[in-house]
Protein backbone atom coordinates (compact mmCIF):
# COMPACT_ATOMS: atom_id res chain seq x y z
CA UNK A 1 0.00 0.00 0.00
CA UNK A 2 1.21 3.23 -0.81
CA UNK A 3 -0.81 5.98 0.74
CA UNK A 4 0.53 9.17 -0.17
CA UNK A 5 0.62 10.62 3.49
CA UNK A 6 3.10 12.01 5.14
CA UNK A 7 4.43 11.95 8.49
CA UNK A 8 2.55 14.12 10.85
CA UNK A 9 -0.65 13.91 8.79
CA UNK A 10 -3.31 13.04 11.12
CA UNK A 11 -5.63 10.53 10.66
CA UNK A 12 -9.65 10.25 11.84
CA UNK A 13 -11.76 7.22 11.59
CA UNK A 14 -15.10 6.19 13.39
CA UNK A 15 -14.42 4.41 17.20
CA UNK A 16 -17.69 3.78 18.10
CA UNK A 17 -20.65 5.73 19.25
CA UNK A 18 -22.30 8.55 17.22
CA UNK A 19 -19.58 10.70 17.73
CA UNK A 20 -16.56 9.20 19.41
CA UNK A 21 -13.55 9.30 16.86
CA UNK A 22 -9.93 8.16 17.05
CA UNK A 23 -7.29 9.67 16.18
CA UNK A 24 -3.68 8.95 14.85
CA UNK A 25 -0.56 9.62 13.33
CA UNK A 26 0.77 9.08 9.98
CA UNK A 27 4.50 8.16 11.17
CA UNK A 28 5.82 7.17 8.01
CA UNK A 29 7.45 3.47 6.22
CA UNK A 30 9.37 0.73 8.38
CA UNK A 31 12.78 0.63 6.45
CA UNK A 32 12.80 -2.98 6.94
CA UNK A 33 9.82 -4.02 6.19
CA UNK A 34 8.28 -1.32 3.90
CA UNK A 35 5.12 -1.31 5.69
CA UNK A 36 3.71 1.83 6.73
CA UNK A 37 3.12 2.65 10.29
CA UNK A 38 0.43 4.94 12.19
CA UNK A 39 0.94 5.90 16.04
CA UNK A 40 -1.82 5.92 18.01
CA UNK A 41 -3.03 5.95 21.78
CA UNK A 42 -5.22 3.19 21.86
CA UNK A 43 -7.41 1.95 25.11
CA UNK A 44 -5.74 -1.64 26.74
CA UNK A 45 -2.38 -0.90 24.57
CA UNK A 46 -1.40 2.98 25.78
CA UNK A 47 0.47 4.98 22.87
CA UNK A 48 1.95 2.65 20.23
CA UNK A 49 2.82 2.34 16.38
CA UNK A 50 1.15 -0.55 14.39
CA UNK A 51 1.09 -0.65 10.51
CA UNK A 52 -1.42 1.24 8.28
CA UNK A 53 -3.38 -1.99 7.69
CA UNK A 54 -3.85 -2.71 10.99
CA UNK A 55 -5.17 0.98 11.81
CA UNK A 56 -7.35 0.63 8.68
CA UNK A 57 -8.56 -2.77 9.61
CA UNK A 58 -10.44 -1.69 12.40
CA UNK A 59 -12.13 1.21 10.60
CA UNK A 60 -12.61 3.19 7.44
CA UNK A 61 -11.00 6.71 7.90
CA UNK A 62 -13.60 9.40 7.69
CA UNK A 63 -11.39 12.53 7.37
CA UNK A 64 -7.42 13.10 6.54
CA UNK A 65 -5.48 16.15 7.85
CA UNK A 66 -2.78 16.51 6.02
CA UNK A 67 -0.09 19.29 7.60
CA UNK A 68 2.51 19.30 5.00
CA UNK A 69 5.20 19.36 7.85
CA UNK A 70 9.14 20.30 6.85
CA UNK A 71 11.58 17.89 7.33
CA UNK A 72 12.65 19.19 10.40
CA UNK A 73 9.27 18.73 11.62
CA UNK A 74 8.50 15.21 10.69
CA UNK A 75 11.65 14.57 12.50
CA UNK A 76 10.48 15.93 16.08
CA UNK A 77 7.04 14.47 15.37
CA UNK A 78 8.76 10.92 14.98
CA UNK A 79 11.17 11.98 18.24
CA UNK A 80 8.18 12.69 20.13
CA UNK A 81 6.05 9.38 19.11
CA UNK A 82 9.38 7.53 20.35
CA UNK A 83 9.25 9.18 23.75
CA UNK A 84 5.78 8.46 24.27
CA UNK A 85 5.43 4.87 23.28
CA UNK A 86 4.13 2.93 26.33
CA UNK A 87 2.27 6.09 28.04
CA UNK A 88 -0.86 4.60 29.16
CA UNK A 89 -4.63 5.26 27.56
CA UNK A 90 -6.98 7.85 29.89
CA UNK A 91 -10.18 8.36 28.67
CA UNK A 92 -10.70 11.95 30.15
CA UNK A 93 -6.88 12.79 30.67
CA UNK A 94 -4.74 11.42 27.52
CA UNK A 95 -6.71 9.66 24.64
CA UNK A 96 -6.03 9.44 21.41
CA UNK A 97 -6.75 13.06 20.68
CA UNK A 98 -5.21 14.23 23.73
CA UNK A 99 -1.56 12.25 22.11
CA UNK A 100 -1.49 13.81 18.59
CA UNK A 101 -2.05 17.45 19.81
CA UNK A 102 1.19 16.53 22.52
CA UNK A 103 2.93 15.07 19.47
CA UNK A 104 1.95 18.00 17.10
CA UNK A 105 1.63 21.08 19.02
CA UNK A 106 3.10 20.15 22.60
CA UNK A 107 -0.59 20.57 24.01
CA UNK A 108 -2.47 17.70 25.63
CA UNK A 109 -6.32 18.81 24.35
CA UNK A 110 -9.02 17.23 23.41
CA UNK A 111 -12.41 18.04 21.71
CA UNK A 112 -13.90 15.55 22.52
CA UNK A 113 -13.51 16.15 26.24
CA UNK A 114 -14.25 19.33 26.13
CA UNK A 115 -17.75 18.63 23.91
CA UNK A 116 -18.46 15.94 26.80
CA UNK A 117 -18.01 17.98 29.66
CA UNK A 118 -20.00 21.17 27.46
CA UNK A 119 -22.89 18.53 27.47
CA UNK A 120 -22.70 17.59 31.07
CA UNK A 121 -23.02 21.34 31.88
CA UNK A 122 -26.10 22.14 29.65
CA UNK A 123 -27.61 18.71 31.09
CA UNK A 124 -27.02 20.40 34.72
CA UNK A 125 -28.36 23.49 33.70
CA UNK A 126 -31.05 22.79 31.87
CA UNK A 127 -31.99 20.16 34.98
CA UNK A 128 -32.05 22.95 37.31
CA UNK A 129 -34.29 25.27 35.00
CA UNK A 130 -36.95 22.61 34.68
CA UNK A 131 -36.33 22.03 38.30
CA UNK A 132 -37.34 25.57 39.18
Amino acid sequence: MNSNFTIGDVLIRRKGGVISRHYALYAGIDRMTGQELVAENQTGYGVRVITLVKFLNDGKLTKIERNNLPLFRQERVISRINQLIGKRYHLSDYNCEHFVNHVLHGKIESSQVAMVGLGAVAAVTLALVLKG
